[in-house]
């Protein structure tokens, strides 16, 4: 090859070449603050615990597989004692890197196939923020499920069935969305290939996709809410849990008219037009059923599932923009500017004035607690750096056009405009992070929530006067093994006052009485409060089992109506005669003073297994469910049950090296099956 070969090649590489750098430069420096945490989280469950993925990010098998080859990175570091923030933003993104530019590749691919210049295509991809950000700062399942569904496109195009079907059936396998396309798909080839390609399709799609997610559902449906994430990091679930679809007309909050469509409409307007979308595919003459069509039916599922998908995150967009980029080279560039950038622009508004995340949120978390997500910026500048993505969509306005000839340099130039904002991001990471990356922690915990489990499912009952609580462990910590090593379990009480005893009045009583009353669980530091419309004497003290118990103190309270407030030290349980000496009158319900007694739960101690535990369980008596007796006497149970949290200690524990050796493969795996699908497709 002659040296104007070289230099040739040489450019032609160089964009790509400067591009990767780009992703791995903010890829380790940019982080989404709650995202980062559960990832470090779950390499060190799944290397020092010993823990299947599969039971703590339910996106399905193969992006579990996925992230466990990511997470080797940051274990091997680990071992070697250069472990930071860094090196575990690093490992967990490089996944999300190398299926970004497989799908570059497709692209590129596809465009030798049809005829257009698949490079632009590939660098428009590769420069788009939206992209950039869901795989360097977001990194969402999103991007390993679009490459399969692209690589599935590909081999449609090159008529491979059987290939097309085990890519689209991974897509699914790796997140949902895809599934929703699959009439589309079965209407295709029926029509192109004939009912036995229509079948082979159909079969083997869904044999690849129970593979991946077959696992997630047979857990979920027998293990029910146990089955979902840890909760923790705070307030973090699975995927199969409950969430709130995202909806473009969320922008109507903004403007506090949200509340004008009733009910679940939208959700049935979403899913609805999801399925209707599928279905206009069946009535197309059977001569408009051919690739092309396909290709804008197929975008269109793209954009519904960015209207279906939970929350207001710009990431799920990505699951159109390749094919937006297709259906842009294929027909008019308009289509891409317009479908894309309406709803990039609402999106981006919409994240930008409800939730108070900029990105320069992404970009000050580097020397500080992962899940300290402190808005240390006004308002002004958050909306600004937030709407910097949007800013750049809107400039390709001027370069995207309908294709003339001269529509390779609109191209550049559009290629230009989007690199102009990764290139901003690059140097603010030089500016902001640069100075203190040598600061950063060490160490896999990178704050105290990362390594605490709340149990939030518990049974209560009332056994021989005492209170007797089941808590149930969350699904991770049940496959930790050897828990007395790892586990250590916390009794916490709730530190509010709760009031077991509480009549209102209506009529006014004078003199001296006497009342039962009754304490149905004990309280510690107690006061009782009696009410009358007048100043004067009022005295009371409390008879049980003929010995008298005293208040402490006395106060009154002016407010509106005088309060006479009595305090006691002793613990109050049990059944009371409750005396009352007055001079002036006092609300009463019925036969009863109106009286109100408040205090903290209080216990005389806590028995697991037998044992006393005194608030701190060892990991030797933590089973599913962790039992435990609160000594009372209780009457009924109280309305604040104390909370079981879970530490986990990994100190002198040894690694699962098993665990590193599969994640090692997986990784290997993973970067040699990416070389192959380069060089052999």
């Amino acid at each position: 090859m002659g040296e104007e070969g070289r230099q040739g090649k040489f450019r032609s590489y160089l964009p790509y070449a400067l591009l990767l750098a780009a992703y791995l430069f903010v890829g380790a420096l940019a982080s989404h603050p709650f995202d980062d945490a559960i990832y470090a989280q779950n390499a060190q469950f799944f290397y020092f615990f010993r823990i299947p993925p599969v039971l703590s990010l339910p996106m399905g098998l193969y992006y579990d597989a996925i992230n466990v080859g990511g997470y080797f990175i940051t274990i091997l570091l680990g071992l070697m004692k250069v472990q930071n923030v860094i090196t575990i933003q690093i490992g967990v993104k490089v996944p999300f890197i190398i299926f970004s530019f497989l799908t570059a590749f497709v692209l590129y691919r596809i465009g030798s196939e049809m005829d257009f210049n698949g490079k632009y295509a590939s660098l428009i991809l590769l420069t788009s923020p939206i992209y950039f950000f869901t795989a360097l700062i977001y990194g969402s399942a999103i991007i390993v499920s679009v490459f399969f569904l692209i690589a599935s496109l590909l081999f449609i195009i090159r008529r491979k069935t059987a290939m097309s079907a085990v890519f689209y059936g991974m897509s699914m396998g790796s997140y949902l969305y895809p599934i929703i396309a699959i009439p589309i798909l079965l209407r295709y080839f029926w029509v192109r290939e004939g009912r036995k390609s229509a079948g082979i399709f159909l079969l083997v799609s869904s044999v690849f996709f129970a593979i991946g997610q077959l696992v997630t559902f047979l857990l979920y449906f027998s293990k029910g809410i146990q089955s979902q994430a840890p909760i923790s990091p705070t307030t973090f679930f699975g995927p199969m849990t409950s969430v709130q679809p995202y909806s473009p007309l969320d922008i109507l909050n903004i403007f506090n008219l949200g509340r004008i469509v009733p009910g679940e409409t939208i959700n049935i307007l979403y899913y609805g037009s999801a399925i209707i979308a599928s279905l206009i595919y069946f009535v197309l003459p059977r001569d408009k059923v051919n690739l092309s069509s396909l290709v804008i039916f197929l975008f269109v599922q793209g954009i519904l599932f960015s209207s279906l998908a939970p929350g207001n995150l710009p990431s799920y967009m990505a699951a159109e923009i390749p094919l937006a980029i297709l259906v842009a080279f294929m027909f008019r560039r308009w289509i891409f500017i317009g479908l894309i950038w309406v709803s990039s622009f609402f999106s981006f508004w919409v994240m930008q004035t409800i939730n108070p995340v900029g990105f320069l949120i992404y970009f000050s978390d580097l020397n500080h607690k992962i899940l300290s997500i402190k808005n240390m910026y006004p308002s002004w500048a958050v909306d600004a750096a937030g709407s910097i993505y949007t800013i750049s969509i809107l400039l390709n306005l001027l370069f995207l056009r309908q294709r003339k000839r001269e529509s390779k340099w609109s191209l550049k130039k559009t290629v230009v405009s989007q690199s102009s904002v990764i290139s901003v991001i690059v140097v603010v990471g030089m500016l902001v992070l640069m100075p203190v990356a040598e600061s950063v922690p060490s160490g896999m915990y990178l704050a105290p929530e990362v390594n605490t489990f709340q149990s939030t499912d518990f049974s209560s009952s009332i056994v021989n006067g005492d209170l007797v609580v089941k808590y149930y462990l969350p699904l991770l910590l049940l496959n930790i093994h050897e828990k007395n090593e790892y586990l250590t379990g916390v009794i916490v009480y709730d530190n509010t006052r709760i009031s077991p005893y509480n009549v209102t009045g209506e009529t006014l009583i004078r003199g001296n009485h006497s009342y039962s009353l009754q304490i149905p669980y004990p309280i510690r530091d107690a006061e009782m409060t009696l009410y009358s419309p007048d100043y004067g004497s009022m005295g009371i003290y409390l008879e049980a089992d003929g010995a008298m118990v005293m208040p402490a103190n006395s106060s009154i309270v002016d407010a509106g109506t005088y309060e006479y407030r009595y305090s006691f030290s002793p613990v109050l349980d049990g059944n009371y005669i409750l005396n009352v000496e007055s001079t002036v009158p006092f609300y009463s319900g019925a036969d009863l003073p109106a009286v109100n007694v408040t205090g903290y739960l209080a216990l005389t101690g806590e028995n697991v297994d037998g044992s006393q535990v005194n608030g701190s369980i060892p990991g030797y008596l933590i089973s599913d469910p962790v039992t435990v007796e609160f000594h009372g006497p209780f009457s009924r149970i109280p309305p604040s049950i104390p909370s079981l949290f879970f530490y986990v200690n990994p100190t002198g524990s040894t690694p699962g090296y098993a665990y590193v050796a599969v994640g090692g493969v997986i990784f290997f795996a993973m970067v040699i099956a990416a070389v192959v699908f380069v060089r052999r497709f």
